[in-house]
Formats: C-alpha cells, structure tokens, sequence
C-alpha cells in the first residue's frame, strides 16, 4: 500500500487530527493509501526536525508525499507568514522534485478552532459531563486564541480537577465532528483534507 506521512506538532494533535479525518481516512483507503501520522514532540521541534523528517520519509518506498501540520499559534491575517516558515523549514536542502511531495499547513490559530466549528460535537461531549454550551463559533479560525476559549468550557465542568485534557478531551469532540461543517467554517481545515484527497487521487492515475 502506498503512504502518505503527516508530520504534527506531539500527540494530542495527532489524537484530534486522525479523529478529525475519519471520514477522509477511509476514502484514502478505499484508493489503496494509507496516512501515517508521526508527532514531532512539539512546534519547535517540528520546525527543527522537518528537515531531517521530509528526506527520510521520501526516501521510505511506497511514500507519495510528506505533510506537515503546525498550529499558527497567531491571527489569521498572519496565517501565510506562519505557512512560508514551515514551508521553508520543510523543503530545506531538498530537490525539485522532493519539493512537489511536500505539503505544508497550518491550523489557524490553534487545531482547537477546527474542534469548535461543529459546535454540536462540542455540546454533546460537553453536556455528557455536565456542562451546557451556550457559545458559538461561526468563525473559529478568527479567534485569537482557540485553545484558551476551549479551556473555558472545561473550567465550568462541576467536580472536575483538571481542566481540557487535549489527548482525551481533544479526540472525544473531533470524532464527534462533521467533516463538512469543520470544512466550512474553516477554510485552513478544508485546504488540508483537500489536499490530502488530491495527492490521494493522483497516485491512483498511471
């Protein structure tokens, strides 16, 4: 079977991200690709290693094309700054043709807005542990800070001692998620999932 292997900042986000593309997981099969989702151990570190990361994967038989996923961490209007510098980051030392298997993106601010979009997901979850979710978020990726409005949430949670867990908490609402809905609210998000169907799409050409 043919891979594409997907780069992300440490675990929760590849939690979130496989909950996330479920849907897209299994039309990646169905044309004989799998998708390996590898964390770095964090923003720093993947910007540090992609390098590294990207010629070693390419190298792996099978590998139609590297991805790279970070957080921007900043506002949306500063969402190209932040994909030249993993972009960058990604293609450094490499080839022409290494370059055309790279694909770089960004979760704009934080992969927590694509976790708010479907708002229904998140008050399903939510109210399973006692809390009701008044707020909505029909642009996610113009907040300034998705994770800390989704730690909120999480605060009101009676007789809870810690706040969101991203490894458990994050994947319980993403599995919740419709495709569609996160796709819609969240141009970044649907960039992404497209472009994985793509690549998808053009290995099964001859």
């Amino acid at each position: 079977m043919k891979e594409i292997v997907l780069y992300v900042e440490g675990d929760s986000d590849k939690a979130i991200a496989k909950a996330l593309l479920r849907c897209v997981l299994r039309e990646l099969e169905r044309a004989g690709v799998s998708l390996e989702c590898r964390p770095a151990g964090g923003r720093n570190k993947l910007l540090w290693k992609i390098p590294k990361y990207v010629r070693l994967s390419l190298a792996e038989p099978g590998t139609l094309g590297v991805f790279a996923l970070t957080d921007s961490d900043a506002p949306a209007h500063t969402a190209e700054e932040k994909l030249d510098e993993l972009r960058q980051a990604a293609t450094a030392g490499t080839t022409a043709e290494m370059r055309r298997r790279v694909h770089t993106h960004v979760a704009v601010p934080q992969i927590e807005a694509w976790l708010l979009a479907d708002e229904a997901a998140v008050a399903e979850y939510l109210a399973a542990l006692g809390v009701e979710v008044p707020e909505s978020w029909p642009a996610p990726e113009e907040l300034s800070n998705a994770e800390e409005d989704l730690k909120k949430l999480f605060r009101r949670i009676p007789g809870r001692l810690r706040g969101y867990m991203p490894t458990v908490d994050g994947p319980q609402i993403a599995s919740r998620a419709h495709r569609d809905i996160v796709a819609k609210k969240c141009p970044r998000f649907r960039a992404f999932i497209e472009d994985l169907e793509e690549t998808a799409r053009l290995s099964a050409q001859p």
